[in-house]
């Protein structure tokens, strides 16, 4: 998988906004998506050895230890409130009698001061002791990994999944379909990409994508554009990829430029056929 921490950092590097915020979501949802495994055959929970009563049981663990960590958690912080409260008075308990209500009366203006102070600290280690993930959780893990690339690999031959997409999810799973054919494929930023959605490596030879989700054909400035990034960057071989159909002009300019022209009939033969499982490890 990868490092979230370095896709945290630059979609945050020009500061905390709305559109930060939702490039840093959209990229990890890409980055899950692109590491789903290819999976044909429907797993199941006895394959990571779990049925659904381990499940249940795992659930009622987890909200006991919560609970017993939020009890803790405020008897501790009550019992500091009180010795600062204990504190305060010591002074004054010598010269004048303190009763009960001076101590009552002065516990809530403590326990607001150091309420937030408290949480600050305890309140971190008590979320990783309440989170903390057990054995079942990590098998459940990879189940539900396995179940969405499961699922994922069956609307890879759905036409209507396709045709349902918009630009940039028509190049992730572009991108995720030459995954599944063995390749390194790696995208490019959304936006001004330079005219490349996808970088492919696989056996030292590097190959660029341009995928177009158009309702029409794609016409012959989209295979100029190509080739030409594909000369400047000393490329020698492109893809395009449509959800349509391509004019005559593009087959004719680039039948003999090493440029494959890829249709939704080429993809979805290509996931009729040609994917094959990849091998999971259960344990």
């Amino acid at each position: 998988m990868s490092d979230y921490r370095k896709i945290f950092k630059n979609s945050f590097k020009r500061g905390i906004n709305k559109t930060s915020i939702r490039n840093f979501i959209n990229k990890v949802n890409e980055e899950y998506y692109l590491n789903l495994p290819t999976i044909t055959e429907k797993p199941t929970l006895d394959k990571v050895g779990l049925t659904e009563e381990m499940l249940k049981q795992n659930d009622e663990f987890k909200k006991n230890r919560a609970l017993v960590v939020d009890i803790i958690t405020f008897i501790i912080f009550l019992i500091l409130c009180l010795l600062a409260v204990f504190y305060c008075f010591k002074g004054s308990a010598n010269d004048s009698i303190v009763t009960t209500i001076d101590y009552l009366k002065t516990l809530p203006w403590i326990a607001i001061v150091l309420g937030p102070i408290y949480y600050i600290f305890a309140g971190d280690f008590a979320n990783k002791i309440k989170n903390a993930e057990t054995k079942i959780d990590s098998k459940y893990y990879i189940y539900k990994i396995c179940l969405d690339g499961y699922n994922r690999t069956l609307e890879l031959k759905k036409r209507e999944y396709w045709l349902k997409m918009n630009g940039r999810e028509f190049e992730i799973a572009v991108a995720n379909l030459f995954k599944c054919l063995g390749y390194n494929s790696q995208l490019t930023q959304y936006t001004n990409d330079g005219g490349v959605d996808i970088v492919l490596t696989k056996d030292g030879e590097t190959i660029f994508v341009q995928c177009k989700a158009f309702k029409n054909n794609v016409g012959i400035a989209t295979a100029r554009e190509l080739y030409g990034v594909m000369q400047d960057r000393g490329v020698n071989k492109g893809i395009i990829a449509t959800l349509n159909g391509f004019t005559q002009g593009v087959y004719d300019f680039a039948k003999d430029k090493n440029i494959d022209l890829i249709s939704l009939d080429d993809i979805l033969k290509i996931t009729s056929e040609k994917i094959i499982d990849e091998p999971i490890n259960y344990a």
